[in-house]
Formats: C-alpha cells, structure tokens, sequence
C-alpha cells in the first residue's frame, strides 16, 4: 500500500488514493519499483545469492526485502544519506548505503529463516515495526563503555565530513540492528520488555565476544558455493547462539532478580562450559586467519550453552 502511494507524486497521494489503490497497472508498478530498488541498491545478483544461501524462490525473496525496507524504515535513511551536500565525500556517502545494504542482506536472511519462507509483508511489518524503532533508541544505551566508543569511533567520521550526528548516529546503530527480528521474537516468548531483551543481549554479545567472532566468519573467503553456503550456515549458527542464550537467560533465572544479578546466577550455573568456551575463543584468536572448521568448533561449544 505505501510502496504504490510512493511511486506517485506528493500532491496526488491524499486526493487521489482510492484511485491509486485501484489503478489498473498497480501489480506492474510495484513489480518495477521493487525490480528496481532491488538491482538498483543491492546489486544484481543480491536476490540469486540469497535463492543459492536459503534455497527460496526469487518472489519470496522480493517480498522479504520489501518487509524488511518498511520495518526498519531504510527508505528513511537512504532519503537522508541521498540528500547530502554534493561535497559530502562520495567514499563515506557510499559508505552509509553499504551499512543500509548489509542491514537489508542480513535482515532478509534472517526473516525468511524465523519465518520459514513464510512471507506476508503487511503482517510482518504490524508485528515487528514499532518495537524496531523503540530498539533503534534503546540498543545504544544497553551498550557497555568498549562499545559505546566503538559507536562514536564509527559515527565520527560521518559527522566530521558534515552529516548531521543523528544521522551518524544512526548509521553506526543500523549494523547493531541485525539482531533486532530476535529480539522482538524473544519479547512475545518471554513476555519481557524490549529494553531488558536488548541488554541481556548486549551483554551477552560483550561477554562471549560475539562480535569478534562475526567479523572472523564474514573474513572468511568465498572460494565457491560450498564455501559461500558454509559461511551463510556459520553465521545463521550464531545468531541462533545468541538467540537461544539470551531466551535462556530470561526463561531459567528468578524473575524478581535485576539483569545483572539474573545474568551473574546463570553465568555462575554454566561456569564450567562458559570457561571452555573462554579457552578456546583465545585459542582462536592466537591464530591469524581462523578456518571454517575452527569456527565451527567455537559456535559448537557455545551452542552446549543452551539446554
């Protein structure tokens, strides 16, 4: 409905919407708009990659990609990042559409993993939206003082170049986003706030260094299909790792406890694994470029984590 009532000009929306609603070439509008953005945005071979990593149909991915671009409101953004000064620096302006793109890759991934090739874009934007822009605000806050520097360090040159902070701001939080579609799931299992699921996670990513062993996972070469696939596999394997802790953190410590005390009981219970799991992520990270087998061992041992 909004992507239609976009393809018009701004006067015409309002006093012509039930004949935009009712337009005879509305089905071919929104196939061109999407077509386009697709190829346009994320490059031509965006949706074959994603048929190839989750074995969907090219509609499907086309669906989860127009979900995702309302969910989290990137027409928003990209508008924002287009409209800057033609002196702004074309690498960083470039710079602020790749983190849009990635968010879009990683995000449709996951949605069409959570809802199991499953796509209806109006539902899917009720259900998760306002709780994605609430997150938007809370995750920065949720961050401890090594991440809240990372943030700033990452929004910096942004704000350095002339973008405003906000919109800086918001361009280093979109990567922090990709947990996001866990998260809102997580709040409707558990029946816990948005804010208290965003910390425990973000203190859980802090803890087992998640982020660290992403950047790895995302290092690794793509030599064919086969490695491509492995590496699609790795990092859907720890975004279920992280999903899994954190429901289990929620599920299995006494509710009356405050988060630090309730994250403190469970890491007390799960000493002996997590210590394991400690000695082996500084195994890894002794060596230079760790290998898909290595990986897959430390995501195996984190995953012994959840019962």
């Amino acid at each position: 409905t909004i992507e239609l009532e976009r393809y018009f000009p701004t006067p015409m929306r309002e006093p012509f919407r039930d004949y935009i609603h009712n337009h005879p070439l509305r089905r071919e509008i929104l196939a061109t708009t999407i077509a386009n953005r697709v190829v346009n945005r994320f490059g031509s071979t965006f949706v074959y990659r994603l048929q190839e990593n989750l074995g969907t149909t090219a509609a499907t991915v086309a669906k989860a990609v127009t979900a995702i671009w309302e969910i989290f409101s990137l027409h928003q953004f990209w508008n924002e990042v287009a409209a800057l000064p033609n002196n702004f620096p074309e690498t960083l302006r470039l710079n602020l559409f790749a983190v849009a793109g990635n968010l879009t890759t990683n995000a449709c991934q996951r949605l069409l993993h959570l809802s199991h090739g499953t796509i209806a874009i109006a539902p899917l934007i009720a259900r998760y939206r306002s709780n994605i822009n609430a997150l938007a605000t809370i995750l920065p806050v949720t961050l401890n003082s090594s991440q809240q520097q990372v943030l700033e360090a990452t929004a910096q040159p942004f704000i350095q170049a002339g973008a405003s902070s906000q919109l800086s701001l918001k361009a280093a939080t979109l990567p922090l986003l990709g947990v996001a579609l866990d998260l809102v799931t997580i709040v409707e299992q558990t029946n816990a706030t948005i804010q208290d699921v965003a910390t425990v996670s973000m203190r859980l990513a802090a803890i087992f260094d998640l982020h660290w062993l992403e950047l790895q996972i995302i290092a690794l070469p793509n030599h064919d299909r086969w490695h491509t696939s492995a590496k699609a596999n790795l990092q859907t394997t720890l975004q279920n790792c992280l999903a899994n802790l954190c429901r289990t953190v929620l599920t299995t410590t006494d509710v009356n406890l405050n988060l630090t005390a309730r994250l403190e009981s469970w890491h007390i219970q799960n000493q002996v694994f997590i210590d394991r799991y400690v000695r082996l992520l500084t195994e890894l990270k002794a060596h230079t470029n760790p290998d898909i087998a290595m990986l897959a061992v430390t995501l195996q041992t984190l995953q012994s984590l959840v019962p």
